[in-house]
């Protein structure tokens, strides 16, 4: 069972790190898109569906860790370790102005305490880490569609007709896919 846990956290290691890669080409505005979501297809072309969806359901799932999906930026853990240091510098400090100015202990403790939770769900609920996230989902969810031969516009099955590939001429006989309309 532990080599099923290997071969899964190792999909999933190379899953984390083509959405990682996908995200740093995506996220400039002079880049291209389509060259970004290329370059995923690629990087995912081996990995089959039904792995890319069990990722993609602990993907949208907010109780799994970026870690446990190779994720997770390596920079965020500094930025997090100084975040948290300046809020409870923050929160103790406004319980000791508290203090300072002839207030009680437990009114202090309350300044403390309502210092410290707005800075708590903003790091535990940032909107930052939600948007990310789903911005990566909904590029696993488009790729995941479009093996599944579902349109990106209105999710129902992609009609490829046979006139598109075959048109027919006025003679009555079939044209080859040289006349594809694509180019």
């Amino acid at each position: 069972m532990a080599l099923a846990s290997d071969s899964i956290q190792s999909t999933y290691q190379s899953i984390g790190q083509s959405l990682l890669a996908y995200e740093q080409k995506a996220k400039h505005i002079t880049s291209d898109i389509n060259f970004a979501f290329t370059e995923l297809r690629e990087n995912l072309a081996f990995i089959q569906v039904e792995v890319l969806e069990s990722y993609l359901e602990d993907l949208l799932n907010p109780k799994v860790s970026d870690e446990a999906l190779c994720i997770a930026r390596k920079r965020t853990k500094f930025y997090r370790f100084i975040f948290d240091i300046l809020v409870i510098v923050t929160a103790l400090s406004a319980g000791l102005l508290f203090i300072e100015y002839g207030y009680s202990k437990y009114t202090a403790f309350l300044a403390i305490f309502c210092s410290f939770l707005p800075f708590y769900f903003l790091s535990k609920y940032s909107p930052f880490l939600i948007t990310r996230r789903m911005s990566l989902a909904r590029a696993l969810s488009k790729e995941i569609s479009r093996r599944r031969g579902r349109d990106d516009d209105d999710n129902t099955r992609t009609k490829i007709a046979i006139k598109d590939f075959f048109i027919r001429s006025n003679a009555g006989g079939i044209q080859g896919t040289a006349k594809i309309k694509y180019h």
